[in-house]
């Protein structure tokens, strides 16, 4: 799994984020739309090769202010 560039794990109903997900080093496409997350852990900003951040329809209200610097774009509503 060391070279996988896109996973989506969309309508898994995940309620929590799956921090393990930040050791898949060449991961630049990661959709985790219409689940239960509500929080996001500070180990998202550890992703090395991360452009793209799919959270829609989850239940986050906002993105924490950790995670403001990060070097990829986060979506948690079409608005962004």
């Amino acid at each position: 799994m060391a070279s996988l560039k896109s996973l989506y794990l969309g309508y898994n109903q995940f309620k929590v984020f799956p921090e393990k997900l930040v050791d898949l080093p060449s991961l630049e496409f990661l959709s985790l739309s219409n689940n239960y997350i509500d929080t996001l852990p500070k180990s998202i900003s550890k992703f090395k090769s991360l452009k793209k951040l799919f959270l829609k329809k989850n239940n986050i209200t906002k993105i924490p202010s950790y995670l403001k610097d990060v070097n990829f774009e986060i979506r948690v509503n079409d608005k962004h």
